[in-house]
């Protein structure tokens, strides 16, 4: 209800205050699951206007690129994504390619950064960058500059897990090298050994490799280490998958009976 008010505010006047504290509230993990990227943007775009020369300038800049990038990946998804994006919202960002807007974006705060890299503003380059190249390119050459950028990103701020996370899914996902993935997800795991989203995500690739012993280990660790009440999203699925294999053991055996 207080967010409807200060929407309604919002939407009536021109306070750089008021639009500050709406940005930082969508940024919350309650409200992103309901505000579309295209709103992000809005707000994000209004509050540059309202103050251009704000100390969150260039986190506006920032946050505008990502959403960007989250619709161009997901408008190229597949064929019926663009009919999808309009219908929910995306109407103006569905209209262009918002990738190259990023990219711009992103390398004239790179240059703005020269002195001090920040370590999100290379990894939304690198997934810039990987975002420019046919998904269906796998050479490792041609992935050079973008992996170059998640590995400065990683080297800016090794606690920034983005980066680490991207690199490895470029390898994986792109360059089919599962080995190089798992590389990657080892640095993590190694500084963090309860991280959990890297045990999941090295427990998908090892999957993938049909290494499934040792996925195993992870999935396990993984279990060990989240609340048993608020599991992760693939940690509760493969517990669900557990218990319904037994059922239908039982039910199996009932019916052979």
């Amino acid at each position: 209800e207080a967010v409807r008010h200060l929407y309604r505010f919002e939407r009536e006047t021109n306070d750089a205050n008021l639009v500050r504290l709406l940005v930082r509230l969508v940024q919350t993990p309650e409200m992103a699951r309901q505000v579309t990227s295209e709103e992000i943007v809005r707000l994000n775009e209004k509050l540059l206007r309202l103050d251009p020369d704000g100390p969150d300038a260039r986190d506006c800049r920032r946050r505008i690129a990502r959403q960007y990038l989250v619709l161009t990946e997901f408008l190229r998804s597949n064929q019926r994504a663009m009919e999808i994006g309009k219908a929910i919202g995306f109407e103006r960002v569905a209209e262009s390619d918002r990738g190259a807007a990023a990219l711009n974006l992103l390398l004239a705060i790179e240059r703005e950064e020269s002195n001090k890299p920040n370590a999100e503003t290379l990894t939304l380059l690198g997934w810039a960058l990987m975002l420019e190249t046919p998904e269906d390119v796998t050479a490792p050459e041609r992935y050079e500059e973008v992996v170059r950028k998640f590995e400065e990103a990683r080297k800016a701020d090794p606690d920034f897990t983005e980066a680490s996370d991207r690199l490895a899914n470029l390898y994986m996902t792109r360059m089919k090298d599962g080995e190089k993935a798992l590389a990657v997800i080892g640095d993590v795991i190694q500084a963090r050994p309860n991280d959990v989203r890297a045990r999941i995500f090295r427990y998908l690739v090892l999957r993938q490799l049909g290494r499934e012993e040792e996925a195993r280990i992870d999935l396990q660790h993984a279990r060990e280490v989240v609340p048993a009440e608020q599991p992760h999203r693939h940690v509760q699925e493969h517990r669900r998958d557990d218990r319904v294999e037994p059922r239908r053991e039982r039910r199996h055996a009932v019916e052979r009976g």
